[in-house]
């Protein structure tokens, strides 16, 4: 395959490896099938969104994805109200229930809106080399450079990505009421009968695993 297909490859690989991935991106789908389903639904989102509209993502074209991310992080509060607004007005109860769901879920978690941030730059990234790698005139000792930058960008950002990420996803998170935490998982203690808290700490090398299958993986 060519230069610009193996690097999308690389993506989806990485994605289905990883069970943190392959739930971010079933929301992102599950989103745009809530309003996608009837005319009535899209007309819905349509009132609430001003600018980017929601895509179908495709297991052939990996540009879809940066365009489903984008419009989901850019319009996080104005999604979050049309589907509130179609829990309120649907005649069906699946609807009801699944627009309710994403409110009540992944549109008040933090860290979905930390994913958001995290995906929308590593597919951005991605997507400037490979409008890059698909230019007629490029030639291959430049199309080695653009690889080995965007190795050294994910290694970089691997190392000190995450706190910019997490300051992103907080100011985010602020504007749409979300409490800029991580959920907390209750751990039952047998020696003591006693349920304690903690943060799981998995949370905070989410984007170091993310970014370490795809360095591995180029």
């Amino acid at each position: 395959p060519c230069g610009c297909h193996s690097l999308n490859l690389v993506l989806c690989d990485m994605a289905n490896s990883c069970h943190k991935a392959k739930t971010f991106f079933g929301t992102c789908q599950t989103i745009y099938n809530v309003f996608s389903s009837s005319t009535h639904r899209w007309s819905v989102l349509l009132d609430h969104v001003d600018e980017l509209t929601l895509k179908s993502l495709s297991t052939t074209r990996w540009e879809s994805h940066i365009e489903s991310v984008k419009a989901i992080k850019t319009q996080l509060f104005q999604i979050k109200e049309a589907l509130t607004k179609l829990a309120q007005v649907s005649d069906d109860g699946k609807v009801c229930r699944d627009a309710e769901s994403l409110v009540d879920g992944e549109f008040s978690n933090f860290e979905f809106i930390l994913s958001l941030v995290i995906w929308h730059e590593i597919l951005f990234r991605n997507n400037l080399v490979s409008k890059k790698l698909q230019s007629k005139d490029m030639i291959l000792d430049v199309a080695i450079k653009n690889l080995e930058g965007l190795v050294n960008y994910f290694e970089k950002y691997r190392e000190n990505g995450f706190d910019s990420a997490i300051n992103e996803a907080k100011e985010i998170a602020e504007n749409i009421g979300v409490e800029p935490k991580f959920p907390i998982k209750r751990v039952y203690s047998r020696k003591n009968n006693l349920m304690k808290f903690q943060i799981p700490k998995e949370n905070n090398n989410l984007l170091k695993k993310i970014l370490e299958l795809i360095i591995l993986l180029l």
